[in-house]
């Protein structure tokens, strides 16, 4: 394999075949990755990256249990990769700036050449501590304050890059998201929540892009390339998984699109990756003025305002 375009055409192919074929680009680099559960895609994009013997993976996630079971994993594949664990909850913001300030204290960790958003919740109905919905709070907001807080060192990197993972859900979104502080009687988690949230996630990719690309951030939306997603099962209507579909291997699949935008760098800036395949996503998630304003409503559930925004057109909008 030489590329992504070979990959796309490999359905076979697992993230250790991406890695693989993009090596240098992993050797020596500082790679993060939120939600990297063991049975999931986070778990599966971890330990193919520690197959390309990188210098430090920092697991971000909720569970201490879980994140030491992934070191150990990590360190089966490679003992020499420093693994640091980083216990934060991305259902309360107090959690992510507890963990983004541990992340930029901590002068073992200089800079971050990646990052990837992987961590999200599905199929909840109810409101977060901070008086958000659940979806948005988790796979919309967390991510937004979590990754602009840590943002100085990823731009230290000089090659830093930003990977949202989404989900072909988004197109089906049919709510506002200024109505974040909201769940009606009707409310239904996998429109009105979960879809909205991944709407949300292809939008953070528009205005990360506007807003630091002249200080060398490339971000980029990924679609994990198996349809077997661990967060898909009992989330709603019109998203089912049979058993005989839950395959140890299909996670390691899934997460062959999300490692190519991290590690393909012909990769065009804010693409939407599919099948490992740079595109563009949906129209509806190419409005850059809903991107702009969902970036404000962030700004203002934080209340912070992060980033300048620029001029730079993307899919010619």
């Amino acid at each position: 394999m030489s590329n992504s375009s070979t990959l796309s055409t490999d359905t076979h192919a697992a993230g250790d075949d991406v890695v693989s074929t993009f090596f240098e680009r992993v050797a020596g680099k500082t790679f993060l990755v939120t939600g990297p559960s063991e049975n999931g895609i986070g778990g599966a994009t971890v330990l193919a990256l520690a197959s390309g013997n990188p210098h430090t993976i920092i697991l971000v996630g909720r569970s201490p249990l879980s994140l030491a079971t992934m070191a150990s994993k990590i360190s089966q594949v490679n003992p020499a990769i420093c693994v640091h664990m980083s216990i934060v909850d991305f259902a309360s913001l107090q959690s992510v700036r507890h963990g983004a300030a541990a992340l930029l204290n901590d002068t073992s960790i200089p800079r971050i050449h990646t990052v990837i958003n992987n961590a999200a919740v599905a199929g909840a109905h109810g409101r977060t501590a901070d008086e958000i919905e659940a979806h948005l709070h988790v796979n919309v907001v967390a991510p937004f304050l979590f990754t602009n807080l840590i943002m100085p060192k990823i731009l230290k990197s000089g090659q830093g890059r930003v990977i949202n993972v989404t989900d072909p859900v988004y197109t089906q979104a049919r709510r506002d998201f200024a109505k974040y502080d909201s769940v009606p009687i009707n409310f239904d988690p996998l429109l009105d929540g979960y879809a909205l949230s991944k709407l949300g996630s292809v939008y953070l990719t528009l205005s990360l892009v506007k807003r630091f690309q002249y200080q060398g951030l490339k971000a980029f939306s990924a679609e994990p390339a198996s349809l077997v997603l661990g967060t898909r099962i009992a989330i709603g209507k019109g998203i089912t998984r049979s058993s005989e579909t839950h395959t140890a291997q299909a996670p390691q699949q899934a997460c062959t699109s999300i490692l190519t935008a991290a590690l393909d760098y012909s990769t065009p800036q804010g693409a939407y990756i599919i099948d490992c395949v740079p595109s563009r996503p949906a129209k509806v998630a190419q409005d850059v003025k809903k991107a702009e304003a969902l970036w404000e409503i962030c700004e203002k559930v934080v209340g912070q305002k992060f980033g300048q925004r620029t001029d730079w057109c993307i899919f010619g909008a």
